[in-house]
């Protein structure tokens, strides 16, 4: 496999979670240090619609 920011070798990194107690495996980058999981890949190629996010819009203006 390899990085999309740097096309150097990605390698299976397990990572420990303290408070849990769990632990997941991700593509860690030898090269750049970039960590990437299925999720963060999955939402790159289908991003959220941006209709379903509140924004809230700030007004602006002098308010009497």
């Amino acid at each position: 496999m390899q990085c999309n920011k740097c096309s150097g070798l990605l390698v299976a990194t397990e990572f420990h979670d303290i408070i849990v107690g769990a632990s997941i495996y991700m593509a860690r980058c030898l090269s750049c240090g970039n960590v990437f999981d299925e999720t963060m890949i999955l939402n790159r190629h289908n991003p959220p619609s941006l209709k379903k996010l509140h924004v809230k819009r700030r007004e602006t203006g002098i308010m009497l």
